[in-house]
């Protein structure tokens, strides 16, 4: 990962950033989701750049982005933060408007606020616009917990209302991470699917927690989450390059295949993340969760029928 040592935003290229280049705007995220290994990491490298460093968010300089005029085809924001954390919107407005007036294609994932200006911003140049909305319960007590500095789920569904009048190219719910035993039980699936429906979303992307065995650690500081990461026992297939853990595949499977039921009922198509998980390349022939080309993709059933060939680790 780099960091400008004069703190001015730049690109980095990551295969486990979707295989694209990354634009994080800040240093740390006031969003405070205590599972994101990634803040954590940029935080401990610019650390070791500034010993004085506190972990504070600090927004980064846009100076040279602005006056450059090429870009990547593709970039993702953000790797390591959240473009639309409160300190970060504005300038994420101004360098996302000059990105999208050079011709590139930008995929956003929020689980923050889109300002109404900035989607008409968003509106004008929605041909080269994908956009994906986190939320993964409607629970405020879980909110409160494990993502502490996101806006409530209510609001998150209001913005996703005015999403869809947009003509943004591809617009989806990510419902991720999901924790499981607190976001996978059928009731708050059916709960959380019914509001998604009513924004008139039509994509919904669906992953499971992923995390380090150090982070493992850490989280089961919590007592809510004790339960849960009990699950998180099984080493992934992932495009990271150490080693991460999540649910046990043939659990995920289960979730999935409720998930495309209650799917099919109101009109949604779900996507997954192979990216998480690559084995789900051989279980779930749908498209991986953001195409980022502005294409509806159908949802093809799951393939239970090839679990055999997955082993516990």
């Amino acid at each position: 990962m780099k960091i400008n040592p004069e703190l001015q935003a730049v690109f980095n290229k990551r295969l486990d950033g979707c295989d694209s280049y990354t634009l994080d705007l800040s240093i740390g995220c006031s969003h405070n989701c205590i599972y994101c290994h990634f803040s954590q990491y940029q935080k401990t490298v610019y650390k070791k750049m500034n010993r004085d460093y506190k972990g504070n968010t600090i927004v980064l300089g846009i100076d040279d982005l602005l006056a450059t005029t090429e870009f990547p085809e593709k970039i993702y924001f953000s790797y390591s933060t959240d473009a639309f954390a409160p300190k970060v919107r504005e300038t994420a407005h101004r360098v996302i408007e000059h990105i999208l007036k050079s011709g590139s294609t930008i995929l956003l994932i929020t689980k923050g606020i889109i300002p109404d200006h900035t989607i008409e911003m968003l509106d004008k140049y929605g041909d080269n616009v994908s956009v994906e909305i986190g939320i993964s319960n409607l629970d405020e007590t879980r909110r409160k917990i494990i993502e502490p500095g996101t806006p409530s789920a209510h609001k998150r569904l209001e913005m996703m209302s005015k999403l869809t009048k947009t003509k943004i190219a591809y617009l989806a719910a990510r419902i991720d991470p999901i924790f499981p035993l607190i976001d996978d039980t059928k009731e708050k699936l059916t709960e959380l699917l019914n509001a998604i429906a009513i924004t008139g979303m039509r994509n919904v992307v669906a992953s499971y927690i992923v995390a380090t065995d150090h982070m493992i650690q850490k989280l089961k500081a919590y007592d809510y989450l004790k339960e849960s990461l009990e699950l998180v026992c099984e080493k992934t297939n992932t495009v990271a390059p150490y080693p991460l853990y999540s649910a046990p595949l043939v659990h995920k499977a289960k979730t999935i295949a409720f998930l495309r039921e209650l799917a099919m009922e109101r009109g949604l198509a779900i996507h997954t993340c192979h990216c998480k998980d690559g084995r789900l390349k051989k279980i779930d022939k749908s498209h991986s969760c953001h195409p980022g080309d502005g294409k509806q993709f159908k949802s093809n059933p799951l393939n239970t029928s090839d679990l055999s060939h997955f082993e516990r680790v």
